[in-house]
């Protein structure tokens, strides 16, 4: 194994309005047969005072820590993840929305499939994508409410 951090984010993860900060680590295993399509496993780990408050693994790896937002005024961040895959010339990129526990991830919103394209194809298929833009409605106390508005047209 040779683990590289590939992150490293301020943020109050674990608990509210306390300064940590959130380590996400590609462990890089030997042998891991689909390494080149990101599906390494990895290490998210929360720091506090130089001590672990939470480390969570993430076997499916390829994610992406896209956003850190505290969205529902609780003092807790939450964290926008993506992950994707593409081979022959297509994308697929899904997103959720997760908050960290001690030894867990808890998903506040599955997006799905947030884009679709297949604009690096070599063949004669129509070469178009497909994309989400979400929106969130935040209000203080209370979950927030998302809607996703989908765009389709051709590759750029």
């Amino acid at each position: 194994m040779a683990p590289r951090i590939m992150l490293a984010v301020d943020g109050s993860f674990v608990s509210a309005n306390t300064a940590e900060k959130l380590y996400v680590i590609n462990v890089n295993e030997c042998g891991r047969t689909h390494r080149i399509q990101n599906w390494e496993t990895q290490r998210w780990v929360v720091l506090r005072g130089g001590q672990v408050v939470a480390e969570v693994v993430n076997g499916q790896g390829g994610w992406s820590l896209s956003r850190v937002v505290d969205l529902d005024s609780d003092g807790r961040n939450e964290v926008l993840v993506t992950g994707g895959m593409t081979g022959q010339g297509a994308l697929v990129m899904s997103a959720w929305l997760i908050s960290l526990e001690p030894r867990s991830f808890t998903t506040i919103k599955d997006f799905g499939s947030i884009y679709e394209g297949n604009c690096a194809n070599l063949s004669g298929d129509p070469k178009e994508e497909t994309y989400s833009i979400v929106h969130a409605q935040v209000c203080p106390g209370s979950p927030p409410e998302f809607t996703l508005e989908e765009k389709k047209g051709r590759c750029r």
